[in-house]
């Protein structure tokens, strides 16, 4: 969470080719409200191959050749799912129906929600794939500030993931990346910018030095969160606070209705912190399958807390950040009876306001965006990806693309683009 705050700071000092396949498109809603499902899942029955929809629930997805005898599963955390043949048409508006589910009093009178969350962390090896396994995913990050975007980008990334009970991280290999041109500059604090790299750079001629100047929107496009933390999401590694028994006593946890997800039935745990947790106040729901006792789902969202040592440097700066919040959503899929990851997302919304003293504030509302949604897992022959090829964070994505030969954008099934504010 600091690493958000430290941005702010900074910023201101994915086998074949497209004619043997078949693309589908369409929108998911909800079937009384009308409104689009934002990251609804649509993939193939029994595979793990498919796209979510966008934040207007609109998306695309790319069929080969060889699947088109297959069935589309629509499907949303709370809904009942609704498959369609692929062969039906090239267009699919689907809407779907909220699904809670009255659990028998029987199923969960004798336990406890702590009971259920230790149950389910324990049958970690029973539920999660224990041999090693092989992704590729699709990666979208995205900045705006006041609507506007000013960083939009996308990858694909194939990823090795050992046995949880191994000590080796997971590793990753960034096959490929985009990024938009035609996109907005940061228009907060710019004056005051350009009057300060003006005064260093007549001081660097003065001194006879060359000077390069500092472009501070592309130094928060390359700096903005980075896919590290989304890649690194992995329940059975990096546990959550509100999944460590250790830190029960920092959270509050109750029952809710029991929900429905690609026809399984989820016990649902709410649960939200009593203080501050990792300088976060948060509350959500973990969503664990009755059959198998298996943590499918977990989503919260919070208020971020600034941290003591970054506000004098606000104060220094005559800096305010302004309700702060986030939003974290982790779901999983089964596959050949084990869970594997599927969808990913991380995002975080504020606004900054500059103080002046004989001006009036500047202020901007900025709101980040990352999606890492997994379109194919390999569990025959898993590679561990080559060192030489492995993603480093702390080198720019652009520089570090290893294509392989099967990979382009034209069988990507990415998420479709909205339309721009």
């Amino acid at each position: 969470m600091t690493r958000i705050f430290l941005i702010i700071i900074f910023a201101l000092v994915w086998d074949t080719d497209l004619s043997a396949q078949r693309l589908i498109y369409g929108t998911v809603r909800d079937q009384e409200t009308k409104q689009p499902l934002a990251f609804a899942t649509i993939g193939l029955k029994g595979l793990s191959f498919g796209t979510i929809s966008n934040s207007q629930g609109e998306f695309t997805l790319r069929i080969p050749k060889n699947l088109t005898d297959s069935i589309i599963v629509v499907s949303y955390l709370g809904y009942k799912s609704k498959e369609i043949a692929v062969s039906f048409k090239d267009q699919i508006n689907v809407e779907l129906t909220p699904h809670q589910i009255q659990l028998d009093e029987l199923v969960i009178r004798p336990l406890s929600p702590t009971d259920y969350i230790k149950k389910a962390v324990k049958k970690y090896p029973d539920n999660y794939p224990s041999n090693p396994f092989q992704t590729k995913a699709y990666y979208r990050e995205k900045f705006l500030e006041n609507g506007n975007v000013v960083h939009i980008s996308e990858g694909v990334f194939k990823s090795y993931y050992p046995s949880f009970q191994d000590t080796l991280k997971n590793q990753h290999q960034l096959l490929l990346f985009r990024q938009a041109d035609d996109i907005y500059d940061i228009a907060f604090m710019n004056d005051w910018i350009e009057k300060k790299e003006a005064k260093k750079k007549k001081k660097a001629l003065k001194k006879g030095k060359e000077y390069e100047e500092t472009n501070i929107t592309n130094e928060i496009r390359e700096g903005f969160g980075g896919p590290e933390t989304i890649l690194g999401i992995d329940l059975t590694k990096n546990e959550e606070p509100c999944l460590d028994s250790t830190l029960f006593k920092k959270f509050r946890y109750s029952f809710a209705n029991g929900v429905s997800y690609q026809e399984r039935q989820l016990l649902v745990i709410n649960f939200e912190t009593k203080g501050k947790v990792d300088h976060t106040r948060q509350k959500g729901q973990i969503f664990i399958d009755i059959q198998t006792d298996a943590i499918v789902a977990l989503e919260y969202s919070g208020v971020l807390v600034v941290p003591a040592f970054i506000r004098p440097i606000l104060f220094v700066f005559g800096l305010e950040i302004e309700n702060p919040t986030f939003e974290k959503k982790v779901k999983y899929q089964l596959v050949d009876e084990l869970w594997y990851p599927e969808n990913f997302q991380w995002f975080v919304n504020l606004q900054i306001k500059k103080k002046y003293i004989f001006k009036k504030n500047e202020k901007s509302r900025f709101y980040g965006e990352q999606v890492l949604k997994v379109n194919q897992a390999n569990t025959t022959n898993p590679m561990e990806i080559p060192e030489d090829k492995r993603f480093d964070a702390e080198k720019p994505m652009n520089d570090q693309q290893y294509p392989d030969d099967e990979t382009t954008w034209n069988n990507v099934n990415a998420l479709k683009l909205e339309e721009r504010p």
